[in-house]
């Protein structure tokens, strides 16, 4: 199945563009207002567009870019690997 093969059914027969956008727009305004963590809201947003059909399971999995994933969790080793050596610190006291 392809992105273009795919057809969503919604709930009360909306607009699936409509029901993302409003869905995009309410979960920014949770994200702006720094209130909550923002990946707990993001995955709020996704559940919600899944949970109304604007967007089926599968093809959200398809969506997620896996080498993105990798990349920012490998950095993420990498700097708390530095941030406990002390690497930072160092970096600081000689840069001033």
């Amino acid at each position: 199945m392809t992105l273009a093969s795919f057809t969503p059914h919604l709930a009360f027969g909306l607009d699936p563009i409509w029901v993302s956008v409003t869905v995009l727009a309410v979960i920014y305004a949770f994200i702006i207002a720094g209130r909550s963590n923002r990946a707990v809201v993001a995955l709020i947003g996704a559940a919600i567009v899944i949970i109304f059909g604007a967007l089926d399971q599968a093809e959200a999995v398809k969506g997620i870019d896996w080498d993105t994933i990798g990349l920012l969790t490998g950095m993420m080793i990498l700097v708390a690997i530095s941030r406990r050596s002390g690497l930072f610190q160092y970096l600081a006291i000689w840069s001033a």
